[in-house]
């Protein structure tokens, strides 16, 4: 599911996107920052994420699921840096807003602290980095390259057989766009408030 902050909207992707990592943010009080920084190991640490994404309100956490894969992908130097209105060298790297610095990494999951200062600085850049200009890239994308990358083994080894279904396509887009829109809107809310940025992966393939 996606989870737009702030309003009922969702949108069911589980039939669209098969074996791919999900991700969820949270924005957080330094006071819950530094409980769950207290909390050790596995499973503590991943248990103190789920209770506090469950208690949070909608402001302070968005589910993107698995168009988090879609997010991270572009956002890479290599894909976004052939745009012109983009300057190649001047900004930050911009998979600041999808991976940060670790806190725990377990086998089928990650929780990372994003860099706030690089968050806000890569947020001026996107502003110049509208939906049509997404969606250039996404159409783009090597699908071989991508499932490779972000999916399970079995679902790269079936597709290279199969070729089908394609997730390049104007149905996955307009999931990953409002992603994408919703991403820029929770991360500006949250610098605005002077909160901490955690990003919790899932590579579990549920």
């Amino acid at each position: 599911m996606i989870a737009m902050p702030g309003s009922q909207m969702t949108i069911d992707i589980r039939r669209n996107f098969v074996q791919l990592t999900c991700g969820r943010y949270l924005a957080l009080t330094k006071q819950q920052l530094g409980h769950l920084r207290k909390a050790k190991g596995d499973p503590a640490r991943r248990t103190v994420v789920q209770e506090l994404f469950q208690s949070l309100s909608a402001d302070c956490k968005l589910d993107v699921g698995k168009t988090w894969s879609f997010l991270e992908y572009l956002l890479q130097h290599d894909q976004i840096s052939s745009l012109p209105q983009l300057p190649p060298r001047s900004w930050p790297p911009l998979c600041c807003l999808t991976r940060g610095r670790s806190l725990h990494k377990g086998s089928s999951y990650a929780i990372e602290l994003l860099e706030t200062e690089n968050v806000a600085k890569s947020l001026d850049v996107l502003q110049n980095f509208d939906l049509d200009s997404l969606r250039t890239l996404f159409m783009r994308i090597d699908e071989q390259a991508f499932r490779f990358r972000y999916g399970s083994i079995s679902d790269y080894e079936n597709w290279k057989v199969t070729r089908q279904p394609s997730q390049i396509t104007d149905e996955q887009f307009s999931c990953v766009a409002t992603s994408y829109d919703g991403l820029r809107d929770f991360l500006s809310t949250a610098l605005k408030s002077q909160l901490q940025l955690i990003c919790y992966l899932d590579f579990s393939f549920n």
